[in-house]
């Protein structure tokens, strides 16, 4: 999903389990004329793609682009618990009967189909955030320093917050934060060679 207010000349790309509901709230308290676009958590490059047939690319050009990332160690753990623990969530029962690595192998198979899979849209960090291969956001903020991030963002965009509400299933209510516990050679091995440009742009080490 991406939110968009011509107003405040933002776009905001929603990549799963990074926050993003919170900062929607945020944005959407203290932006009147904010609206979404497109659905099933857009790419940047769906996002374009949607100004483009509307006639709108000098819009997208001159929005100011953001979005939020997470090391994909913690990333992956966080959404695997999060299917398991939302009953509503479309794979739930699937999930349930997976194990982390079992789950891993399904998920890069949602991924490199490229195809929108019900209300999601299964990617990468970088697929998110890249149009023909090339990074179009003009700020990537981390989970692990959101607050910090999103002031930069808040003074750019000119709204202002005190506190990020902490909305969906709450980190750390349905598994450890400390997210190595549930890791073992194999699943590692599985996210150093799937996800390693995510590692190596984003700066991430387990």
């Amino acid at each position: 999903m991406a939110l968009y207010s011509e107003n405040r000349n933002f776009i905001f790309v929603h990549i799963y389990k990074c926050a993003g509901n919170s900062i929607r709230k945020i944005l959407a308290d203290n932006t009147p004329d904010v609206i979404e676009i497109n659905g099933a958590h857009s790419t940047l490059e769906d996002i374009k793609l949607h100004f483009n047939n509307n006639n709108l690319i000098d819009k997208y050009n001159q929005s100011y682009k953001f979005s939020f990332v997470r090391n994909p160690y913690a990333w992956l753990i966080s959404l695997y618990f999060y299917i398991i623990a939302c009953r509503k969530h479309q794979y739930n029962k699937v999930v349930s009967n997976m194990s982390y690595v079992q789950f891993l192998f399904w998920l890069l198979d949602k991924i490199n189909s490229k195809q929108i899979q019900g209300e999601n849209k299964y990617g990468k960090l970088l697929d998110f955030l890249t149009v023909d291969n090339k990074i179009e956001s003009d700020f990537i903020g981390k989970i692990e320093t959101l607050e910090d991030d999103f002031k930069i963002i808040s003074n750019k965009i000119g709204i202002v917050f005190e506190t990020i509400p902490e909305l969906n299933i709450k980190r750390g209510q349905y598994y450890d934060l400390n997210y190595r516990k549930y890791y073992n050679n194999i699943s590692k091995n599985i996210i150093r060679k799937n996800f390693e440009s995510d590692l190596d742009y984003f700066k991430y080490t387990f």
